[in-house]
């Protein structure tokens, strides 16, 4: 399915591949997760602090008990002008009570994050530092230095103390994510963490605290070899997807371009994530199965939503034999017989399942073209995915198995230029 040329189609299938560069989210504290020992520099005294209900003198005594931040100039390490930066403390002096890991929150930003060649590589989380912003404390805009090739990103974690601002400010190219945790923590009925993680090319700052205390735990993430096996998440997590606004409007513009679809017909979308695809038993209906999307193919639905497109999940099959498609609304029943020389997918499809040929823009197949005159044309924005693949094995009479490939795809109607919307 090679993709078209249309300006834009180009521009609508960039702004679903074009995602924030960041996930983001809190996390309940829980009663072990709010406490953290700490020791000073010196090791001459200890303390412990509870983030379910900070006071401003333990939060002080925390702040004492850091180091000053410091820059290397030459061959020495000086603070002068860095006096304004966050006091820091090394990971030797301090133990928390979270764990990135029993908390899910690894779990929780790979499910967020990662997608296409790296959504089954395993990711680990390696504490570096833990940060005081005080009154007039900031961090200027920077990129974070790599530790190693496989460290791809940051996570920072905020724990839920009084302060006015310390906005966490994100810039990537044009672009710029702010994140007012105060805020956040004010909105919360009970204590939570705040975390947000991002990727290695992403230039952070943290404005200037105006009055109380912001605590934070910085962490490197890594790509580990292995691959990942997710725990068990609640449903609200997930991916990361892309501007919602920008994708609709870029849908706006092709539904307004005479030149795309100019007699109607269907918009296809290969789903960008992974989805549980049943195939061996009888037919399974996708009419409900919407209500899997997530991340960007949940956006293209809603934006379709919203311009007033029908959309629909299907099964599209692919029969290699007799060079035919059809896309069903259903999975098909597993292991059924065909009697040779009969077209699989217009004896076994269309009328037990009502399928209906396609014919694809762009694609050419011998002998195709003629048997399916007449059928809707279908423009693929984005391409079928190998992850949402299946084949459905079928055994013709006195011949070997062999089997139907198949992918899911949310498919958009629309109609004829002038009135595309279809879902009224």
């Amino acid at each position: 399915m090679p993709p078209t040329k249309l300006e834009s189609v180009d521009a609508l299938r960039a702004a679903i591949t074009k995602k924030p560069p960041y996930c983001t989210g809190t996390i309940p504290l829980g009663l072990d997760g709010s406490i953290l020992f700490y020791r000073n520099v010196d090791k001459t005294k200890t303390g412990c602090i509870d983030f379910s209900h900070p006071t401003q003198d333990s939060l002080k005594a925390l702040e004492e008990a850091c180091e000053p931040a410091t820059c290397g100039v030459g061959q020495h390490n000086v603070v002068g002008e860095f006096h304004h930066k966050p006091r820091k403390m090394a990971t030797s002096n301090f133990a928390p009570k979270f764990d990135v890991r029993d908390s899910l929150l690894v779990d929780r930003i790979h499910t967020q994050l990662m997608d296409g060649a790296n959504e089954r590589k395993l990711i680990k989380a390696e504490l570096d530092e833990l940060n005081v912003y005080g009154k007039g404390s900031f961090s200027k805009s920077h990129k974070d230095a790599p530790r190693s090739d496989t460290m791809f990103g940051s996570l920072v974690l905020l724990f839920p103390t009084a302060h006015e601002g310390g906005v966490l400010v994100l810039r990537r190219a044009d672009e710029e994510w702010t994140f007012d945790c105060e805020e956040i923590f004010r909105q919360q009925e009970e204590p939570v963490i705040f975390y947000v993680a991002f990727y290695r090319d992403v230039d952070h700052e943290v404005t200037a605290v105006k009055s109380g205390y912001r605590v934070s735990l910085r962490y490197s993430l890594f790509f580990e070899s292995g691959r990942s096996s997710l725990g068990h998440l609640p449903v609200d997590v997930a991916p990361v997807a892309p501007n919602e606004a920008a994708l609709r409007d870029a849908l706006s513009v092709v539904l307004n371009d005479p030149s795309v679809l100019p007699k109607g017909g269907y918009l296809g979308f290969g789903l960008s994530f992974k989805y549980p695809v049943t195939s061996g038993r009888s037919p399974t209906s996708l009419k409900a199965a919407v209500e899997w999307l997530k991340g960007s193919d949940a956006v293209i639905k809603r934006a379709c939503d919203q311009l007033s497109l029908y959309t629909s999940l299907k099964a599209v099959y692919d029969d290699k034999t007799s060079d035919q498609i059809i896309m069903v609304d259903e999975l098909i029943e597993s292991n059924f017989e065909v009697a040779e020389g009969y077209g699989l997918l217009d004896l076994f499809l269309c009328s037990p399942y009502n399928g209906t040929f396609i014919r694809e823009l762009g694609m050419k197949r011998s002998g195709y073209q003629e048997m399916v005159r007449g059928a809707p044309k279908v423009l693929w924005v984005t391409r079928l995915t190998a992850y949402n693949s299946f084949k459905e094995p079928f055994v013709a009479y006195e011949a070997d198995p062999a089997y139907l490939h198949g992918a899911l795809a949310l498919m958009a109607k629309i109609g004829a230029f002038g009135s595309r919307a279809t879902n009224q």
